[in-house]
């Protein structure tokens, strides 16, 4: 059972002078190593941030982002469509915050800019085997970048801290987050031509799971790669 935040996805804000009518967003995720990722779950939402991933805020200017999600089920079911548990019922409700700022101070040819994402989670859950009801912060992630520009071309390195869910119990029904530390080296670009109606942006990102000391299990690590294509073809 996977219910974290990783649940999250986006519902990116869409530029109002923008009517999008073609898009393709896709994200692939391929985990490596020795173990596979523990309770089939990861610290990263991937392919929540592929809208304009590689642009930044200028220099003295700040970033806020917002994304959200609601899920609920009434069952769970086998690959033949039989019902495994009957009874079976969570909701789960997201949201999550990240505020990116840019320093003004020089770094490496680039920007010093700094971010936090911090994911809040509800979760109502109820089987045939009890019931519970949490509610906390999920993985929250402080990132350290350079970023940089260049004509219609965006990008920006640099590493990204995934710090364990706030709350865990080993006898709970359900958890929020995932209960390990994680650094994940990342690099990300956006290329806006033709006065920003083309977007190709891409993140990739190496994710290195550390151990859960309660449960004392390492996850293995993972590479995300998310990207998007996109092209307005209406007048602004």
């Amino acid at each position: 059972m996977n219910l974290r935040s990783n649940a999250i996805v986006s519902r990116a804000a869409r530029r109002a002078r923008h009517v999008l009518v073609a898009g393709l967003s896709l994200a692939a995720m391929i985990t490596t190593g020795a173990n596979a990722s523990e309770g089939g779950a990861s610290v990263y939402p991937a392919g929540v941030e592929t809208i304009l991933r590689g642009r930044m805020p200028g220099p003295g200017a700040s970033m806020f982002l917002g994304f959200n999600n609601f899920y609920a089920s009434n069952s769970t079911v086998a690959s033949r469509g039989e019902t495994l548990v009957p009874g079976f019922h969570p909701r789960v409700s997201a949201v999550a915050f990240k505020l990116a700022h840019n320093w003004g101070v020089k770094l490496f040819g680039g920007a010093l800019v700094s971010s936090l994402a911090v994911p809040v989670v509800d979760i109502h859950f109820s089987a045939p085997f009890g019931t519970q009801h949490k509610i906390g912060v999920s993985n929250p992630a402080p990132e350290t970048l350079v970023a940089y520009k260049i004509g219609s071309l965006h990008w920006w390195y640099g590493v990204e801290v995934f710090t364990p869910g706030f709350s865990s119990k080993k006898t709970d029904l359900v958890n929020i987050g995932q209960h390990n530390y994680a650094a994940a080296p990342s690099a990300a670009f956006s290329y806006l031509p033709n006065h920003g109606t083309t977007e190709r942006s891409s993140e990739f990102q190496h994710i290195v799971n550390y151990r859960n000391d309660a449960t004392q299990y390492r996850s293995g690590d993972e590479l995300v790669w998310d990207y998007d294509a996109m092209r307005n073809v209406s007048r602004a």
